[in-house]
């Protein structure tokens, strides 16, 4: 599925924009200013519910208007018409005319990724970076892996908020959340293979390294289950009050040659398996859903 059309309003210095992207590679050029990063911005914005440069909507807003809004058709096995309208706070959300109340079902019809000077910073920053890229292929790829992290979540908040109160509640939470969070990792580890299956015959073409290794760290280690970890960390998490294990706290190790890839890598190799993992991921999207994610 390819973006056939999008129309921006009121975003940065961008009055009113609309693109025809053709098929294939499309190249923006113009001066310093123009606003050719912002019309990135818009086309993220249509896929991920928020600019690339800020999750707040004010400072993307068009000087003296209220809200910013971008348009797209999205041309494949179905023509679909889906946009976001966000004024401050809020967020207006629409798919073929009716009103939709989850970001999840736009970001379906949208899949988008971005290439930055900084995307190796995936392999640099802590684990929450690399959470957040491995879920964005799950969630394209697992049709039920969006409402179980979204399950697994609001138990996560009923068992912290059970913690904070001492009242001695967290335990009765636990059953159910080793059962979504063990799911989620699961889930995890099997398109984290996947995505290295896609990654080996990209090696060649972007000049990496053939012996990357991808492999998922648990979020609460040692051999035993999910609900045991809880149990066994029950004490320290009332001290502490919240939940110190579990998927929330997974991680992926990206190594070459058996050491971490930020260590052994050049700069431009980093951003180079970055980018192959990028690459990977819309591969793997696009065969197992039929959406052919945008690249930005």
């Amino acid at each position: 599925m390819a973006i056939s059309r999008v129309e921006i309003r009121d975003l940065r210095n961008l009055e009113s924009v609309v693109l025809e992207p053709g098929e294939g590679i499309n190249i923006l050029s113009g001066a310093n200013g123009a606003g050719k990063t912002s019309v990135l911005e818009g086309i993220y914005m249509l896929g991920r519910g928020r600019s690339f440069r800020t999750g707040q909507a004010r400072p993307i807003i068009r000087e003296g208007c209220d809200c910013v809004e971008v348009v797209g058709v999205a041309s494949g096995r179905s023509r679909v018409v889906g946009g976001i309208r966000r004024c401050g706070k809020s967020s207006e959300i629409r798919i073929n005319g009716e009103g939709v109340s989850r970001m999840s079902e736009l970001a379906r019809v949208f899949p988008v990724q971005l290439v930055t000077p900084r995307s190796h910073e995936l392999l640099e920053r802590g684990p929450e970076l690399r959470r957040r890229f491995l879920d964005w292929g799950v969630f394209h790829v697992e049709p039920s892996y969006g409402a179980t992290v979204s399950r697994y979540n609001r138990v996560l908040r009923q068992r912290n908020e059970a913690l904070k109160r001492k009242a001695g509640e967290a335990a009765y939470w636990e059953e159910q959340l080793s059962t979504l969070g063990e799911q989620i990792h699961l889930l995890r580890e099997h398109y984290l293979r996947s995505l290295l299956d896609e990654l080996k015959p990209l090696e060649r073409q972007l000049k990496l390294s053939r012996d990357v290794e991808l492999s998922m760290v648990r979020g609460w280690g040692g051999a035993d289950g999910l609900q045991e970890a809880l149990v066994r960390k029950r004490d320290q998490d009332n001290r502490a009050g919240f939940t110190s294990v579990g998927p929330h706290r997974d991680d992926i190790r990206i190594q070459s040659a058996g050491v971490p890839a930020v260590d052994r890598l050049s700069r431009g190799q980093q951003k180079m398996l970055v980018l192959g993992l990028i690459l990977a991921q819309m591969l793997r999207v696009s065969g197992e859903s039929g959406r052919a994610p945008v690249l930005l």
